[in-house]
């Protein structure tokens, strides 16, 4: 049960229904500071109080939401560019979306939200966003001179590899899938995205030539060593191929002088 006071939001469990009565404190001040994140006008404060322990107190306020929410989850690396961070509103759905890529991380991050809700399933939102990032990325490196072969195209795996993204949408009706209704199920959510990730993603890179540089050297590099691993394994299996069917050392094909048995 909870009840809602001027702000303050309370806790009480009804012994009928539970029989041991534990907090974790660090899973609660987790999922707080998400909700600070993506509700950047808030200020949230958790407090634990036991008796015959210290109490402990925590305040959650993010200005810079999801911006700030991406440089925290990229502390310990090594940033290529500034977040980048757009909005969009159609149709009564909010769209707000914040990436970065990073020099020293080889695979990607992608946190999606729907009303605040962490889809762990992905769903529609997530669909638009790596359907546009790589249509997106594709169409500017056909126009760079950093790819010299026009022919080759950047999966989604080679233009994500180092980057951190965190998309959060609002949307008046969501329909959650899945058993465990972590997925976001709504159609018309993935047009609006893709959209909205073209049109300012495009923007910001074409206002900003040297990040554009450094995602594509890093979307090249991902795609070389994609190359050199399928080459090494294809060696590997040919080598062990000829020598599986390669006679043993000390035998040799048999030849018979008898031309009945030739």
């Amino acid at each position: 049960m909870t009840c809602c006071v001027a702000g303050m939001l309370s806790f009480f469990f009804d012994v009928v229904f539970t029989t041991t009565i534990e907090f974790d404190f660090s899973t609660i001040s987790s999922r707080i500071r998400e909700l600070a994140f993506l509700n950047p006008e808030l200020t949230i404060t958790l407090t634990k109080e036991e008796q015959d322990a210290q109490v402990q107190h925590n305040e959650y306020c993010y200005a810079g939401g999801l911006v700030e929410y991406v440089a925290w989850l990229n502390n310990d690396k090594k940033p290529l560019h500034d977040p980048i961070a757009f909005r969009k509103e159609l149709d009564g759905i909010i769209v707000d979306v914040s990436l970065q890529w990073c020099s020293d991380s080889y695979s990607d991050t992608v946190l999606g939200y729907a009303n605040s809700i962490r889809t762990v399933d992905g769903g529609t939102h997530i669909e638009g966003l790596k359907t546009s990032l790589t249509r997106t990325i594709n169409s500017f490196a056909k126009k760079s001179k950093i790819m010299k072969d026009k022919d080759i195209s950047l999966s989604g795996e080679h233009v994500r590899e180092g980057m951190t993204c965190i998309i959060s949408v609002k949307v008046p009706n969501p329909e959650f899938e899945g058993q465990t209704k972590t997925r976001l199920g709504n159609p018309e959510v993935r047009r609006i995205v893709e959209q909205s990730v073209q049109e300012n993603l495009t923007e910001y890179l074409e206002l900003h030539p040297d990040v554009l540089d450094s995602i594509l050297s890093k979307s090249l590099n991902a795609l070389k060593a994609a190359l050199a691993a399928k080459r090494a394994r294809e060696l590997v299996r040919t080598k062990s191929v000829l020598k599986s069917s390669s006679l043993p050392g000390k035998l040799a094909d048999c030849a018979s002088s008898n031309p009945a048995e030739s």
